[in-house]
């Protein structure tokens, strides 16, 4: 009963911030390009998720890995392998991952202008109908007291 019941899962939220930047995408194309049996997504991702919770070497965050609640299913020798494909194909996942970016940070952008428009349309409805009510009651006080001729 030499079971593990510990686990890093500290990963979890880089997982879908990965999805999000289309790192499977990435992968397949590079992997029509090149002859491998290897999962190059699965290496790929978990060196990043290692790089950036427990940067180290690349044999250390293979063993880093082998915590995390989904551990790996590639060996050691796949990440030694892998790393003259992602060193040659550094220029095209960079310029890949800068599109994807520029694609959300517009997206944020519109939404951002879309929230500040509802926001100001919102604003100004408030105004006009606080001045509104002032103006009738401003009328109303007015009427009262014959003021205003014709009331």
């Amino acid at each position: 009963m030499n079971e593990r019941r510990s686990f890093n899962v500290g990963y979890l939220f880089l997982q879908e911030l990965c999805t999000q930047l289309r790192i499977d995408k990435i992968c397949r194309t590079i992997k029509e390009r090149h002859k491998y049996k290897y999962n190059l997504q699965a290496i790929l991702t978990d060196l990043v998720y290692a790089r950036i919770l427990s940067p180290s070497s690349k044999l250390a965050s293979y063993d880093y890995c082998q915590t995390l609640l989904e551990p790996p299913k590639y060996s050691l020798q796949d990440v030694y392998r892998s790393l003259s494909v992602i060193a040659e194909e550094s220029d095209f996942i960079q310029s890949e991952l800068y599109k994807i970016l520029i694609s959300f940070i517009q997206e944020i952008i519109v939404s951002s202008i879309t929230i500040a428009q509802t926001t100001i349309s919102k604003l100004k409805r408030k105004a006009i109908l606080s001045v509104m009510v002032k103006v009738r009651k401003t009328v109303r006080i007015n009427c009262n007291y014959g003021i205003i001729y014709g009331c």
